[in-house]
């Protein structure tokens, strides 16, 4: 079986949707054993190329969507996979019309969706529902919410019940995603910098972070008797790091709900619209003019918890194997 997988991250995109397709090639290769060849095909940077690569996938790169269906067409892949926010609508109408592979899209803001054999959409709706509908026509399948999220086997174990309510904050882990546009990891620092209270800090910057420079010089000169910094990059163990934390600052995307799955407490910060729009009704996520409130969010205990039955409501990832069965089928 060959499986072609589309994605792109970048300080825009982000990387999200990388880390999420990657997920998904471990669980295909590791059902399929040597049955299956997975491939990714991508338009991004060596940055990104390098990431799925150091996660043991083969990754073609192209300048434009016109070479990858060139590419996908002498390829005779048995099932197309899309996972980015910008899926082409023309190429996955040319793929729907020309090819035989079934297409699967993941979580576009585009209409590339409605040509797709399944589509999945992770974000969570207003009224917090799981569905699956299947179009009696023309056979195509929707996954509608936060229960198919593809997260890695560490972030689906159970853990114990958020006691945030009498927690005391003394570890914070601030994880800003791959990329950071907005350098809200260095913002964030500097005011907790001024609150005058004893903090061990965890930040880690993603592969297309491009303020270090500006975070270590407030780490080197500017930071207070009260505060230690680790600075992390490339690490693999996201899930114990942020069980080792007492509280999350994060963005909405993968690294948002695979706290939630953990039952950390999070205070949420939004870096666009898009992500300020994802949660509106159900969390409320904080932008840059918001980061004076910190200090009073963690003496007042303000967080997003575990313990609201909402959370609870959305079993965060649990419906994995009931997707993946229906690409693989």
């Amino acid at each position: 079986m060959k499986v072609k997988i589309i994605t792109d991250g970048n300080n825009i995109l982000g990387l999200g949707h990388i880390y999420q397709s990657v997920t998904l090639a471990g669980y295909l290769r590791e059902l399929q054993l040597n049955s299956i060849k997975i491939e990714f095909l991508t338009k991004s940077d060596k940055k990104i190329i390098c990431l799925i690569e150091n996660n043991g996938f083969k990754v073609n790169h192209f300048l434009s969507d016109e070479m990858i269906f060139s590419y996908l067409k002498s390829e005779k892949a048995d099932i197309i996979i899309i996972d980015k926010l910008d899926a082409s609508v023309r190429l996955a109408i040319k793929i729907k019309r020309e090819l035989k592979s079934k297409l699967v899209i993941f979580n576009t803001l585009t209409d590339a969706n409605k040509y797709a054999d399944i589509s999945v959409f992770t974000d969570f709706e207003s009224d917090n529902l799981n569905l699956v509908s299947k179009d009696a026509t023309t056979g195509r399948i929707c996954f509608w919410g936060p229960k198919y999220w593809i997260l890695r086997k560490d972030f689906l174990v159970n853990h114990p019940a958020d006691l945030s309510e009498n927690l005391i904050i003394n570890r914070i882990l601030i994880l800003f995603g791959g990329s950071d546009p907005l350098n809200l990891s260095t913002k964030v620092l500097e005011h907790l910098n001024s609150v005058q209270i004893s903090l061990s800090i965890d930040i880690v910057l993603g592969p297309a972070f491009e303020y270090e420079k500006e975070i270590s010089e407030l780490i080197n000169n500017r930071l207070s008797t009260n505060i230690t910094v680790r600075l992390l990059k490339n690490i693999k163990n996201v899930a114990e790091l942020m069980m080792e934390n007492d509280l999350i600052f994060v963005s909405p995307g993968l690294s948002f709900v695979e706290a939630l799955a953990l039952g950390k407490p999070i205070i949420g910060f939004h870096q666009n619209e898009i992500q300020k729009k994802a949660y509106r009704g159900l969390f409320n996520t904080l932008g840059v003019d918001d980061i004076n409130k910190l200090s009073t969010m963690i003496k007042d205990r303000i967080f997003i918890t575990s313990n609201d039955p909402l959370i609870n409501k959305m079993e965060i990832g649990k419906g994995k194997d009931e997707l993946i069965a229906e690409i693989l089928r």
